[in-house]
């Protein structure tokens, strides 16, 4: 099972497999997933996750964008350049103790609108769409709050970035500079931003619409610093950051690097290759009001009477500079233009043609895509004279008709052909329009037909629900084919089937494999009705049954193991009594013979000693016997008593089967005087103790089993 972290607190989620939504068991917020249980993915998901959760929105934002590069349809991706791009910080509500979604980085575009979040919809599934959304809409309406106030605001000249306080809060030596340097411009009249001063009296505010508008009305920005981290603090990187994506579209904005107690080629490297000044040489503040006055001084200069070019010679030097191919100069050009002449129209046509990287207008012919709509487009047709005009018209007409032509190109889908058909019909009697129109019907007829077979071909060929909703979605988009509404009606009553299935079994469903089960026919037939709603109802309702089911058979199995136990112990507790009770038999038993065969022993004994230690008659073997039986009887002693014979150790025992073997052996070499008699006599005996060890280690075994 995959695991993933949480987009508002970084607790870690364990979601059901397929699932989009879930629950964090930490803060309580309901959120969308990945679609996926790749493991690389997931990881790339976590740490661009892990950076945006540190509010570090560009290395986030990178990491998203390489997931799209190489998933292009994984909606959280997406959703995740929203976040970054808007600065989504969810922030714990003293209040209510939930988390919600603060703006760090305010943009004019609505995030409704971001193509992004369309990308996320679009891709996500019908659960995920809904907190989408949902999410969308609030953050939306936290925007427009912003916005509204940094409308109230005064412009202002400079903007000076800068860390504030150091890791334990004490204020940073950047701070001072940054403040002498404040005080210098604001004796000379500038509306600076300096957020130590600025914002004293926004205490209890979200600072961000005011940061949001002087970002947007401030011509140059001072990023002070005094140690490469300072530079590339979060906040700090987060203002330049976004300072100089403005200035990448503008060309009225500045950026001037100020450092001091290191090397400018330590500067971060968006800021290495800008002008930058060393704030440690003497005559500093004079250098850099000097700059300042070169940068915001042009201005006046040009508005208290500089030298001024004519409309239409500006406008002549950005056809020059679209005929080369330079279409920034281009458009710089035609912005001098229009400051000259707001209403020339044809400085709004280069404006027009630079923002399409043409280098001509002949070339607006052969754009395929349509133009009626561009700002620059709408106000040079607006101020054009006739000829200018009707050029225009041409040329927004053949963009609406090659765009059109384009959308029935290759393998064209059912909504594009829809599209060119609308707009082919707008188009009239212009050339082409009518063929394009009937050749784009034709197509649609013909996907038409073709959709109307699959569908059939689901419905007839499979009980699948998502067979039924694929087929119902191919149909309600085929239009207005009179077959498509029978089928519909059979695609409605195949899902009403399984849904009333589905939420009958939810009634009665007790146990965490019910919810498991129940939630499968849901998902099944996600997109019907409620079931996305009510498959997350059953993943919410298997974790909570799951986790008291597990409680229980944990509970059980301990009661049954305990039991186990109990039992086990009873039987080893009867065994080791049997056990004795066969040991002291055996013991007994032993006893009695080597009672028995000593008494019969020493008889013989006390028989030869009388005679000078001689043997008679049937007195030699029966003494062997006896002697052997007693000696082997002595060792199944010692088995039976303690369960082991060690030779090596002398005990009484040991020294009796000595003092037996030895008077024995003695005996009958006395009586044979023969030493071969002997020899047999005590190998008898050595092969009585052998035999009686092995028997009764064998014996011992037995019983122990």
């Amino acid at each position: 099972m995959a695991v993933y972290k949480c987009k508002m607190c970084g607790g870690s989620l364990e979601p059901a497999q397929s699932e989009t939504v879930c629950r964090c068991g930490y803060c309580g917020t309901v959120q969308t997933l990945p679609q996926t249980d790749n493991e690389k993915l997931r990881q790339l998901f976590d740490r661009a996750n892990s950076f945006r959760l540190k509010n570090d929105f560009d290395s986030a934002a990178m990491v998203y964008e390489n997931i799209i590069t190489e998933y292009p349809e994984e909606a959280e991706a997406h959703w995740g350049i929203c976040l970054c791009r808007y600065g989504i910080e969810y922030v714990k509500d003293p209040r209510t103790g939930k988390r919600i979604a603060t703006c760090h980085r305010t943009q004019y575009r609505s995030i409704l609108e971001d193509p992004d979040f369309a990308m996320a919809v679009r891709y996500a599934d019908g659960a995920a769409e809904s907190v989408y959304r949902e999410e969308a809409a609030y953050i939306n309406a936290v925007q427009q709050k912003l916005l509204d106030i940094s409308r109230k605001e005064e412009p202002f000249d400079i903007f000076i970035c800068y860390k504030e306080t150091d890791s334990v809060g004490n204020r940073t030596t950047d701070s001072v500079i940054a403040q002498d340097i404040y005080e210098a411009l604001a004796d000379k009249g500038y509306r600076v931003f300096f957020s130590r001063i600025t914002l004293e009296d926004k205490l209890g505010k979200e600072y961000e619409p005011y940061i949001f508008s002087a970002l947007n009305s401030a011509k140059i920005m001072l990023v002070v610093g005094t140690k490469p981290e300072n530079f590339n603090s979060v906040w700090v990187k987060n203002e330049w950051g976004r300072y100089l994506a403005l200035a990448e579209k503008s060309d009225d904005k500045d950026i001037i690097p100020c450092y001091r107690d290191m090397s400018p080629y330590d500067l971060p490297q968006e800021l290495q290759a800008l002008q930058s000044q060393d704030v440690s040489k003497v005559g500093y503040i004079q250098d850099l009001i000097r700059g300042i006055e070169k940068i915001l001084g042009s201005d006046m200069m040009a508005a208290a009477g500089g030298t001024v070019f004519s409309a239409e010679s500006l406008v002549e030097r950005a056809k020059i500079f679209l005929e080369d191919g330079i279409f920034d100069q281009a458009e710089k050009y035609c912005e001098k233009a229009l400051d000259a002449d707001p209403k020339n129209a044809e400085a709004y046509l280069g404006k027009l043609l630079a923002e399409l990287k043409l280098t001509d207008e002949n070339q607006l012919m052969n754009v395929r895509r349509p133009i009626g709509r561009n700002d620059n487009y709408e106000k040079a047709y607006r101020f054009a004279d006739d000829a200018l005009k009707k050029r225009l018209c041409t040329y927004e007409m053949n963009s609406r008709y090659l765009y059109a032509v384009s959308l029935t190109e290759g393998n064209a889908s059912q909504s594009n052909l829809v599209k060119a058909i609308s707009i082919f019909e707008t188009l009239g009697a212009y050339s082409g329009a009518a063929e394009g129109k009937n050749r784009a019907e034709r197509q649609l007829r013909e996907i038409g037909e073709n959709d109307y077979l699959e569908a059939k071909a689901l419905v007839e060929n499979s009980t699948d629900g998502r067979d039924y909703i694929k087929a119902k979605k191919i149909l309600e988009e085929a239009g207005a084919d009179p077959r498509s509404a029978d089928l519909i009606a059979i695609c409605n009553e195949k899902l009403e089937e399984k849904y009333q299935k589905a939420y009958e079994l939810l009634r009665h469903a007790h146990s965490a494999d019910d919810f498991s089960y129940v939630q499968k026919l849901f998902e099944e037939i996600n997109g019907y009705k409620d079931s996305g709603r009510h498959a997350f109802t059953c993943a919410m309702k298997f974790d909570e049954t799951s986790e008291y089911e597990q409680e229980h058979l944990e509970e059980e199995r301990r009661r049954n193991e305990a039991v186990l136990m109990e039992k086990e112990l009873l039987v080893r507790a009867a065994e080791n009594q049997m056990r004795e009770k066969k040991k002291t038999s055996m013991v007994i038993f032993f006893s009695l013979i080597a009672a028995v065969s000593a008494a019969l022993t020493f008889k013989n004994a006390d028989s030869a000693i009388k005679y000078n230690f001689v043997l008679f008659g049937s007195e030699r073997p029966m003494i062997v016997i006896f002697s052997c039986i007693l000696v082997a009887s002595l060792i199944m002693i010692e088995w039976a008593a303690k369960g082991t014979v060690k030779i090596s150790r002398w005990q009484m025992q040991k020294l009796a089967i000595a003092v037996v073997t030895i008077m024995t052996t003695y005996l009958v070499y006395n009586t044979t005087e023969s030493i071969i008699y002997a020899a047999v006599v005590l190998a008898l005996h050595c092969a009585a103790v052998f035999l009686a060890v092995v028997s009764g280690k064998l014996y011992y075994r037995k019983i122990k089993k």
